[in-house]
């Protein structure tokens, strides 16, 4: 509320001074918090805020002036989504519980598995059943089968493996106070203002912090949304950091070229070619000179060439081993950010998932082609000879759906259920400081 000056509209409405101004500084609040609260403040480090017609100020004061009730017509600023919604109420219902002192601290605990036994574990159980991860009784020193399904309830809910072992991991997130809850949850607020209300009748979500990629139809009915299918994905490390932005899915491509980018041909890949030339053709690299012509790595003067000077490009031929694996997902953006298979699928087992160099990864992408291409008639069937042909083929969807990436530590599924995600980027700490959340 401090930002919209609520102590200055008070001095001025009892100055005794002439109404215009207060007039003037009432709009003007206004006019901000309508802005904000509709589409998210302007801070550095998130995304644009879209922009809506319905905000030009005239049409804000027309229709605030017109509204019998003020206060009902302030309450329906924010996103009219469900996603915002249930972020409202979960904000609420943590605010009731830090203002009874929050949940139970947990005193130091040895890793305990399902069968052990230690004395403090009634507080445990106490504390699965604040947060409704732990349905039964408090008594009872031993992980039981209630408690470890509390315990992998909770586990779930934090993006740990649900293993229902009580570890550092899960033993770090019941350490976590309700004032931190309620910072993330604020933070994710700011950025589900960013996304505009409706993203289309079929759009792909990536939620960077929970490593997961949703595929969401339009429906009708209250909640509005219905998820189609849930893939695992593997982002950017922190030092190559997925961005967060929107795009639409143009093209699904099988066998796909990897054309390198630069920094990783001149940064990564050339000390290696330097000791071995021989290595582009294990890893059936070809080099393309700046007209795109192939080039003979056998007479290249490799120890001449460096960030300076490195006049060629770099581009892994379709297979088995090629890094975007064997499908591709197309979607312009500035960032050159596309989702695509992995020979490295292994990865996917992966609690934390920052391995790749910006691009998204996704687990199970013929399947997602699939859901994609099969309203056009491209099944399964027809996909699978395609990559077995072993030749690039773009397919182009003809009613491209959004991709919208974003990053959120906080989220409430449509059926209630409470999600927590880490600040594996420091985005959210970023943003706190900006905020005066810290």
């Amino acid at each position: 509320p401090r930002a919209y000056d609520p102590d200055g509209l008070r001095r001025l409405a009892r100055s005794g001074a002439d109404r215009a101004g207060p007039e003037r500084a009432a709009t003007a609040s206004f006019l901000a918090y309508a802005r904000d609260v509709r589409r998210g403040r302007d801070l550095p480090g998130l995304p644009p805020r879209p922009p809506l017609a319905e905000e030009r100020p005239a049409a804000l004061l027309a229709t605030l002036a017109a509204a019998p009730d003020p206060a009902t017509r302030l309450a329906g600023l924010p996103p009219p989504t469900g996603r915002y919604a249930r972020l409202v109420g979960l904000l609420a219902d943590l605010r009731a519980v830090a203002a009874g002192g929050g949940w139970t601290r947990l005193p130091s605990l040895p890793r305990l598995a399902p069968g052990d036994a230690h004395p403090k574990v009634p507080l445990l159980r106490r504390r699965l059943r604040e947060t409704g991860d732990l349905v039964g009784p408090e008594e009872g020193e031993e992980i039981d089968a209630a408690l470890e399904a509390g315990i992998r309830a909770f586990q779930t809910r934090h993006g740990l493996v649900p293993d229902g072992i009580l570890g550092p991991r899960t033993l770090a997130a019941l350490a976590v106070p309700v004032q931190a809850r309620i910072r993330q949850v604020i933070l994710a607020l700011e950025r589900r203002r960013r996304v505009p209300p409706d993203l289309g009748p079929r759009h792909l979500f990536v939620n960077i912090a929970d490593f997961a990629l949703k595929l969401v139809d339009r429906v009708e009915g209250p909640r509005g949304e219905r998820t189609v299918a849930t893939r695992a994905v593997i982002v950017g490390t922190r030092y190559h950091q997925t961005p967060t932005f929107a795009a639409p899915l143009t093209e699904v491509v099988l066998n796909p070229y990897w054309n390198v980018p630069r920094s990783i041909a001149v940064g990564e890949l050339l000390p290696q070619i330097r000791r071995d030339p021989a290595w582009l053709a294990r890893n059936h690299m070809v080099l393309l000179d700046e007209g795109g012509r192939r080039v003979d790595p056998r007479g290249v003067p490799w120890s001449e060439l460096g960030r300076g000077r490195f006049p060629f490009r770099l581009r892994q031929e379709p297979g088995s081993d090629n890094a975007l694996g064997r499908i591709k997902f197309e979607m312009p953006n500035p960032h050159g950010v596309y989702l695509h298979d992995t020979p490295s699928r292994e990865l996917f087992g992966r609690p934390v998932r920052t391995f790749s160099h910006g691009c998204i990864r996704v687990e199970d992408p013929l399947g997602l082609a699939e859901l994609l291409l099969g309203a056009q008639g491209v099944g399964r069937a027809a996909l699978e000879t395609g990559i077995a042909t072993g030749v690039r083929r773009g397919i182009r969807l003809r009613e491209p759906p959004l991709v919208y990436v974003t990053y959120l530590t906080a989220f409430v599924n449509a059926d209630g259920t409470v999600h927590f995600r880490d600040d594996v980027y420091g985005r959210d700490e970023r943003i706190a400081r900006q905020l005066g959340l810290n």
